[in-house]
């Protein structure tokens, strides 16, 4: 049982955001990295939001549900993000081919094979899928017939890629249909006329119908073998007939309103149903084409609290064999299903509320920080987070309370000092909190640039939280520069990363001057390590103090001895740079931008992460790798491991195969228990030695 006096120790250490020393000689043998048994949990927040893992109904992601198709076995087909995912009845979810990470067009099984953007697809009566994509690797934008069979087997049957003859070349199409012998139908449009082309399963192209003008989507196909055609900028719906005549549908259009068709579908009693947008309102509409009459199915209203939400998240819609009706909702990450009743419910993925709520564990939401958002945690085991624009206080229990700021969904960004929300805030990034309880935020702006030049217009402050919550100016100003100083007289530029060691000094992640710098409790400010930016020189240098270079410096942490970890961004790689007390830089760890996690593969980082880290009662690094969604640990001895998550499992999985979603910032709350950072939620992980 740990004494009572290691507890309060390991407390004070997490307060000032630490972790501890390494000797300055690696061990000629190192031993082998822990293996640890994790659980994810939640603190506070929602899991849902965007990814790419399989599941049933809600425990499903989804990056970007687009065009479906539905077949008479009660299978959903959506496109995701450069892949095709399957819906079978029951809402079970799994990836039927493709690649999230990889929007290339590449023939082979599952997630070997790839495509680009899918503007459309459907259902052959042989259960094969057919997808119409964009494709740009050769000298201009095509698209491309792909076939999808039952076991994902990816083959192309039309279109053109670069090095291959084109069995027919086409321009970019929006609509696919099939019809009952398994001839394919698309749009295929060429400036300043549109096509459509019949291809045959042997791949034979021949052409149905010209039309004249361009923007022509969403086609599908009756019973009878007749087409029906979207006219985007006449905003109407055009039939065409086996023997090539063209009528337009009459559809309920309320025109003098602007309303117009977003998607439409025919189901297999050939009615058809349309989805029809105005400014304010939606709604599907069902036409049965053998009587004319109309009915409307479901009635959208325009607001965030509508069941089907906001107007700009609906993308399509397409009919299953029972009747249903799916909506593809895609800002949301969710596809919908309702009922010829009406009856509208989530089927598959789960939406993210990006409202800022104060409340308890789930009840409470977040709003959308940006990338550097931190984290931090005091001695009592309350966290404090950074939102959009405000900063958010998490007591052990799950309690979110906004202590300052302002928590609107648009907020307003401005340097304000006063009390608690009163104040403003402009863009919060790192948080620290010091021994006394004060909490110290990061204030900037910010962007990827290596080497960006400071603005009149960029706010660059340390902002101080009181206990009481007081809010003011500890250091920097709304004018960016460098200048070493008191108070307000010093200047910042994009200040991001910070940490408070046991003394009560702060040292500050100055991102965009490319340093480390210093503030006493008094507010001095100096430059601690590294040197002004200079272009083109993007390689990180060892050294001791000013003599040191950091190529874009981001995340910060600090150990029991007052060694500084910093992470550190250039052309071509991530390194991990130690400082000591006295100032002397060197580099712990580096690795080439990738994915690679594999015991004994080379090292590789994500690039455009957020770089933030924390540090154990060790000195071992833990590292939020926001592009690959997971938690790496960078040992004393320089070796790297993953802990959590994968780049190729994007999504928040609670339970003891967790998985996560872009992870932005961590904090220990006690020892192998991490607090993590997310766009959504505030999670934990807790980590079992084996």
């Amino acid at each position: 049982m740990r004494s009572a006096v290691v507890v309060f120790l390991f407390s004070m250490l997490v307060a000032c955001g630490g972790g501890s020393s390494r000797d300055a000689q690696a061990p000629a043998t190192p031993n082998p990295p822990p293996v640890f048994k994790t659980e994810l949990s939640l603190i506070a927040g929602n899991i849902g939001g965007p990814g790419d893992l399989d599941g049933i109904g809600m425990d499903a992601r989804f990056y970007a549900p687009g065009r479906m198709a539905a077949d008479m076995a009660g299978n959903l087909y959506v496109a995701d993000r450069c892949t095709v995912r399957k819906i079978a009845p029951g809402a079970v979810v799994t990836t039927l081919a493709g690649n999230p990470n990889s929007c290339a067009t590449r023939d082979g099984k599952g997630n070997t094979a790839g495509f680009g953007l899918i503007n459309a697809l459907g259902v052959a009566p042989d259960g094969a899928v057919y997808v119409a994509h964009s494709d740009s690797s050769g000298a201009t934008i095509h698209s491309i017939i792909r076939r999808i069979s039952k076991d994902g087997t990816v083959t192309t049957l039309a279109g053109m890629q670069s090095g291959m003859e084109p069995a027919a070349e086409f321009g970019y199409i929006a609509g696919l249909a099939l019809d009952r012998e398994g001839n394919i139908y698309v749009t295929d449009e060429k400036s300043p006329s549109t096509a459509i082309r019949k291809i045959t399963p042997s791949g034979v192209v021949t052409t149905v119908a010209n039309l004249a003008g361009t923007l022509f989507e969403h086609l599908a196909i009756d019973s009878a073998g007749d087409l029906f055609v979207q006219n985007w900028i006449r905003n109407e719906i055009i039939k065409i007939g086996r023997d090539g005549t063209q009528t337009i549908v009459p559809f309920p259009i309320n025109t003098s309103q602007n309303e117009s068709v977003v998607s439409f579908a025919v189901d297999a009693q050939n009615n058809l149903f349309a989805l029809l947008v105005l400014s304010t309102t939606a709604r599907i509409v069902k036409l049965e084409t053998v009587t004319g009459s109309v009915s409307t199915i479901v009635q959208i209203s325009g607001t965030t609290t509508d069941p089907l939400g906001a107007l700009s998240d609906v993308k399509a819609i397409a009919i299953g064999s029972d009747g249903n009706v799916f909506v593809s909702a895609s800002p949301r990450y969710v596809i919908r299903k309702i009922t010829p009743e009406g009856t509208i419910a989530t089927y598959a993925g789960a939406e993210a509320p990006s409202e800022p709520k104060d409340g308890i564990g789930s009840a409470a939401s977040f709003g959308v920080p940006n990338l550097y958002a931190g984290i931090g945690s005091d001695a009592a085991g309350n966290l404090y987070v950074t939102d959009t624009a405000s900063v958010r206080r998490i007591s052990p229990s799950g309690n979110v309370v906004t202590i300052a700021g302002d928590t609107a969904r648009n907020p307003t960004r401005a340097v304000i000092n006063g009390k608690g929300i009163e104040a403003r805030f402009s863009n919060p990034a790192g948080i620290t909190i010091d021994m006394a309880g004060n909490v110290y935020v990061a204030d900037g702006t910010y962007s990827f640039s290596l080497y960006p030049r400071p603005s009149s217009i960029d706010n660059a402050s340390i902002r101080k939280i009181s206990p009481t919550g007081e809010v003011g100016t500890f250091a920097g100003s709304v004018l960016s520069g460098y200048v070493d100083g008191n108070g307000e007289v010093a200047r910042f530029f994009r200040p991001q990363g910070i940490v408070a060691d046991r003394t009560g000094n702060l040292y500050v992640v100055d991102s965009g001057n490319c340093m480390i710098r210093k503030i006493t409790p008094n507010g001095t400010v100096t430059t601690f390590a590294g040197m002004p930016c200079v272009s083109g020189q993007g390689a990180s240098q060892d050294g001791v103090g000013t003599g040191a270079r950091f190529a874009a410096p981001a995340g910060i942490a600090i150990d029991p001895s007052g060694n500084l970890y910093v992470t550190d961004f250039d052309a071509d790689a991530l390194s991990i740079r130690k400082i000591t007390p006295t100032g002397v830089v060197s580099t712990l760890a580096r690795g080439a931008y990738g994915n690679a996690s594999d015991p004994g593969a080379p090292i590789q980082f994500g690039q455009f992460g957020s770089g933030n880290i924390a540090a154990d009662a060790a000195g071992n690094i833990y590292l939020a790798d926001t592009p690959n969604h997971s938690i790496r640990r960078i040992g004393q001895d320089g070796v790297v491991t993953t802990i959590v998550g994968s780049s190729a499992s994007a999504g928040i999985r609670l339970g003891t195969s967790p998985s996560l979603y872009r992870p932005f910032s961590l904090a220990f709350l006690a020892p192998d228990v991490l607090a993590i950072r997310t766009e959504t939620s505030v999670l934990k992980l807790t980590l079992t030695r084996q």
